[in-house]
């Protein structure tokens, strides 16, 4: 009986004790109001590194998991793809409802989650199809709508939160951040910028630029950024002259380089379906729209 009891009684005072260690530990700031950093300090243990280098690499892990995958629904879109990994310039160009926005926006949010770049320009095109009132506000404010299909885009492959957190909306944020995030850019502003390593720039209905504003987006990129235009010649509501568009792919045919390439989309690449489908190879047959 004296042993029964001497157990019991050590037992109660390992309970007492563990119960006074864990009242310590949270006094301290630590238990399970710190159950993360335990976690993670866990887990720095486990690899050999410090908690310092694995709150980078677990971040980068969880927005790595974030890219959605991506399946080619035609072969131009499969050239598209593969353009993407090994070219610096690449013009998708062509029937419209063929997804060249939606190629190039996923690949460019696919590598911002995956760290490879910093930066995702967008750009587009700015003269409308017919009278556009004049809109109030700096660049951004003013672009944001010619550009809210990208951006919508962006949103479904980014998430809300990402793209509001990294969404550049005043100048100051694009001169004074580190990492610019997403920027919208008028092309009518391109000349003496200069967009630099781990950056993606991305113009969308690019048949709506004139001549002066595709030379200046051609030729602002340095080594390590990659440019993505994309835009169909016979949408152009550039009327009596050369768009910026067919400019480009005539001189990117007439002087091809190994770094860049032009993939033309036909109505059989059309990803849309039903009356969109049909009206759309209508009006291709008639040519210039």
């Amino acid at each position: 009986m004296t042993k029964g009891r001497n157990r019991s009684g050590n037992q109660e005072n390992i309970r007492h004790a563990n119960r006074v260690k864990m009242q310590e530990e949270r006094s301290a700031g630590r238990g399970k109001r710190n159950q993360q950093q335990v976690v993670e300090d866990r887990w720095a243990k486990k690899s050999g590194k410090t908690r310092q280098e694995v709150q980078p690499q677990k971040f980068q892990e969880e927005r790595t998991a974030k890219v959605i995958p991506l399946v080619a629904k035609n072969d131009n879109q499969k050239l598209a793809l593969k353009a993407f990994t090994e070219k610096q310039c690449i013009v998708l160009s062509g029937s419209s409802g063929a997804g060249k926005t939606t190629l190039a926006v996923w690949w460019a949010c696919a590598q911002f989650l995956k760290g490879n770049i910093d930066n995702i320009v967008f750009t587009r095109g700015e003269k409308g199809l017919g009278a556009t009132p004049p809109v109030p506000g700096n660049d951004t404010e003013k672009m944001l709508t010619l550009c809210l299909p990208m951006l919508l885009k962006a949103k479904e492959f980014v998430g809300t939160g990402i793209l509001r957190n990294n969404l550049c909306m005043q100048d100051t944020d694009f001169l004074f951040g580190e990492v610019k995030g997403f920027t919208v850019f008028p092309m009518a502003k391109m000349g003496g910028m200069s967009f630099t390593s781990r950056t993606i720039v991305i113009c969308d209905e690019a048949q709506a630029s004139e001549v002066p504003q595709i030379k200046a987006l051609a030729t602002r990129p340095e080594g390590g950024c990659q440019v993505i235009i994309c835009g169909d010649t016979t949408q152009s509501p550039v009327k009596g002259r050369e768009n910026g568009l067919s400019y480009l792919e005539r001189k990117m045919l007439e002087f091809p380089y190994d770094d860049s390439v032009v993939i033309k989309f036909t109505p059989d690449d059309c990803c849309r379906e039903g009356w969109t489908q049909h009206i759309s190879a209508v009006f291709e047959e008639d040519g210039v729209w």
